[in-house]
């Protein structure tokens, strides 16, 4: 986490821009959530990068739930250069992707984004001598077309089920190498209780 005034930022932009210049990356997404946590995304040429990564990228937010009213629609996407990779399923053409920061055009931190509250509650915990860190279990189901039904469970299996002919294995391994590429540590991987859920659970790690 590199925030507006850490003195290293600077430098770890610097580093940036040379590694999206050496790899000839041509857009990168810039990422935030809305109160919900769903992801929302922008893409910038990164011809622009340097003067983002200083002046941020201003954006409507009225449309964003959470964001503010039309009234006070205007925000600032500020990129955190910490969390710059490189997206590893994007094989035809290299892409980046930026987690943002949000701010009010003044200046002064928007109070509703997400990711700045979870950076006060982290500072609090850390203020009374406790590390903040969680290591998320992502559930999910993989589901196949059917004829009689618009979609079905990949298998009929159940919780850590072995099947050598498990059509979902590739599945979860691919996910868990993305993972690993965008320097996520996955503990754990297995099937769920229900047909065709499956569970791919992350190692405890810092939480933002």
């Amino acid at each position: 986490m590199i925030e507006k005034k850490d003195p290293k930022r600077k430098q770890i932009c610097d580093t940036v821009i040379e590694r999206i210049k050496e790899e000839d990356i041509k857009f990168i997404y810039l990422q935030f959530t809305d109160i919900h946590g769903i992801i929302k995304s922008f893409e910038i040429n990164s011809k622009r990068i340097e003067d983002i990564f200083e002046l941020g990228e201003n954006f409507d937010g009225s449309s964003i739930t959470g964001y503010g009213a039309i009234e006070e629609s205007d925000k600032v996407a500020l990129p955190d250069p910490s969390t710059f990779y490189i997206l590893p399923w994007r094989k035809e053409r290299k892409v980046a992707r930026v987690i943002c920061d949000i701010y009010k055009p003044a200046g002064e931190r928007y109070e509703g984004d997400p990711r700045g509250i979870l950076q006060r509650a982290v500072k609090k915990a850390e203020d009374l001598g406790y590390i903040f860190q969680c290591a998320p279990e992502m559930e999910f189901f993989i589901l196949t077309p059917d004829t009689k039904q618009e979609f079905k469970p990949s298998d009929m299996r159940g919780y850590f089920d072995y099947d050598p002919y498990d059509i979902s294995e590739m599945i979860r391994y691919k996910i868990a190498e993305y993972c690993d590429a965008m320097g996520i540590d996955v503990e754990c991987i297995h099937h769920e209780v229900a047909y065709g859920q499956h569970e791919i659970d992350f190692r405890y790690d810092k939480a933002v």
